[in-house]
């Protein structure tokens, strides 16, 4: 009987190289699948996030419409790219507060706080470089068109207009991509103190 070869099955060798290749397979499929299940999930967060910072945007459009002079000084205290402190009435009582707005870069929020006022974060996964981006930017209305000032203006009286802008990304690795949150605010004057 020549020529006839009996199969005696797979040899233990050949069985681990199969299921080694099974199991890649199974490993690349299920990441894949991870990875769609993820996005959503990542989408909503920072669909929630975006949407929280642009109601502290409303509310901090209003503060910075109803800012209030002080005496001597105009209504700014101090202005940076990524830091802003200003005197406004904030809870309707008679009397204003000091507000002062802060951003940390290592844990992407922007923070209010003040003397009287305890701390608050208003916005997170805040992804700006306030070197490149910053979060406020200052402007002038002398001749009725608003020219940028610098970003630390030297002199806070000539500031008529705010922009604020804030990059939000929940993660940087994974879709979504970034989304951008900005207002600009030009403040009304309240009464001065």
């Amino acid at each position: 009987m020549t020529g006839h070869r009996h199969n005696r099955g797979l040899t233990l060798v050949e069985v681990l190289v199969s299921l080694s290749i099974i199991a890649i397979i199974l490993g690349a499929i299920s990441l894949f699948i991870g990875r769609a299940f993820r996005i959503p999930r990542e989408a909503g967060e920072q669909g929630a996030i975006v949407h929280q910072a642009q109601r502290e945007l409303t509310r901090l459009n209003e503060w910075l419409r109803n800012a209030r002079e002080t005496e001597g000084e105009g209504w700014i205290s101090e202005a940076g790219p990524c830091e802003l402190q200003f005197w406004t009435n904030i809870d309707g009582d008679s009397e204003a507060e000091e507000v002062h707005l802060t951003f940390n870069d290592r844990r992407g929020t922007l923070n209010q706080g003040g003397r009287r006022r305890r701390g608050e974060v208003l916005a997170e996964g805040i992804r700006n470089d306030c070197r490149t981006t910053p979060l406020f930017t200052y402007y002038s209305l002398g001749g009725g068109r608003a020219v940028e000032l610098e970003s630390t203006p030297p002199d806070l009286t000539e500031i008529d207009r705010i922009a604020i802008r804030l990059i939000i990304d929940v993660d940087v690795n994974q879709p979504p991509g970034a989304a951008t949150v900005e207002t600009v605010v030009t403040p009304r004057g309240g009464e001065s103190l």
